[in-house]
């Protein structure tokens, strides 16, 4: 028979195995057609057009998103998709003295000085040992390490010591201007002298806000410039699954440590970052630090005019614990860490040599 003009033809399909009661009622099954008709969806399709979501199985190793679109999700997307629980070790290692510092100039791109070299080569030292230790051996996070450095002449320098002198002679070094020293501008190569006396209310203003101010001239910026640089390598640096040494200056030191500990923004320019080496093992459960100093030769010492809190960088966080541990003897490379967990609570600070914790705001000290 001819079918009514517009009626889509039903096409017989032929009943499942076991099925007997469709079969016995006589009424062929029909396949969907583009009317719509038949089984009802699972949610209605308004909730199907506002649900956005992001979904993570088996701790990154898929990811599904929904209308993960616009800005904001797109960095979340990125950030997840960086993200991995492999056991490994990222070791934050402050750069040596330069010749800008012994003068007391900030910025620059002067050579290291003759302490600033032996300290380099203590922090190459203890980290070529560190790679070969039993301890990290046995938590999985052994192995020589990649180089994430800024592209100045001082982290070239630290770099071409570790290649020279430790194996692997042929380790991979990534050299990235993002990771290059907070640029002071137009104030950059003055003494602190010199920006208070030539520049007084700038001096002033970064002392008030440290976060917010950014510095006059071209290139300058602020540490909220510093973040939104660095996003790009810490998602390189969530990524890699061997080992990391970064060699920085402070600031910079300052905001990788605030992502990891989950220091909030308005702390971070007030973190206390001691010359030596910040090592963070990465297991399951999250990261453990402990900081080693490094007792030969001189860190770099530049800091800019600031507010007078110091925070201190090894607080407890929850997924680690923070301790210190020293290398006194260079030559026998024999280190036997002890952890000495800081028991602080969230959001207080305290200021190197002072034994009692503070409130940020009751904070006094050097500027950092």
């Amino acid at each position: 028979e001819s079918q009514p003009r517009g009626a889509e033809a039903a096409e017989p399909l032929p009943p499942r195995h076991g099925s007997s009661s469709l079969r016995s009622s006589g009424r062929p099954l029909v396949r969907q057609g583009s009317s719509g008709l038949g089984l009802r969806p699972s949610a209605p399709r308004e909730q199907e057009e506002v649900l956005r979501y992001i979904q993570i199985i088996d701790a990154g190793k898929k990811l599904v998103a929904c209308r993960a679109d616009g800005y904001v999700l797109s960095k979340v997307m990125a950030l997840l998709h960086s993200i991995h629980l492999g056991p490994r070790t990222i070791w934050i290692a402050l750069a040596g003295q330069t010749l800008n510092d012994e003068r007391g100039v900030l910025g620059g791109d002067t050579p290291l000085s003759r302490a600033g070299l032996v300290y380099s080569e203590a922090v190459c030292a203890f980290v070529a040992a560190r790679e070969r230790s039993s301890e990290l051996r046995e938590r999985g996070c052994a192995g020589h390490a990649i180089v994430m450095t800024g592209t100045l002449r001082r982290y070239d320098q630290l770099t071409q010591i570790l290649l020279s002198k430790y194996e692997p002679k042929d380790r991979t070094v990534l050299r990235l201007q993002r990771l290059n020293e907070l640029c002071a501008g137009q104030l950059d190569s003055l003494s602190a002298g010199e920006m208070r006396r030539s520049f007084p209310g700038e001096y002033q203003a970064r002392a008030s806000d440290k976060l917010h101010y950014r510095y006059p001239g071209v290139g300058g910026e602020s540490y909220l410039d510093l973040i939104m640089r660095l996003q790009e390598a810490i998602l390189s640096l969530e990524q890699q699954r061997s080992n990391v040494l970064l060699v920085v200056d402070r600031a910079v030191a300052r905001v990788l440590i605030a992502y990891f500990q989950e220091v909030e923004s308005h702390d971070l320019p007030f973190i206390d970052v001691a010359p030596g080496v910040l090592e963070m093992t990465r297991s399951h459960s999250g990261f453990k630090y402990t900081h080693f100093d490094i007792a030969a030769g001189l860190a770099t010492t530049a800091s800019g005019p600031g507010g007078a809190e110091v925070l201190s960088a090894m607080r407890t966080s929850r997924d680690g614990l923070a301790g210190s541990s020293s290398l006194s003897n260079l030559a026998e490379l024999q280190y036997s860490p002890s952890m000495r967990p800081i028991q602080r609570r969230s959001g207080e600070a305290r200021l190197v040599g002072d034994p009692s914790p503070r409130r940020p705001s009751e904070a006094v000290g050097e500027s950092g």
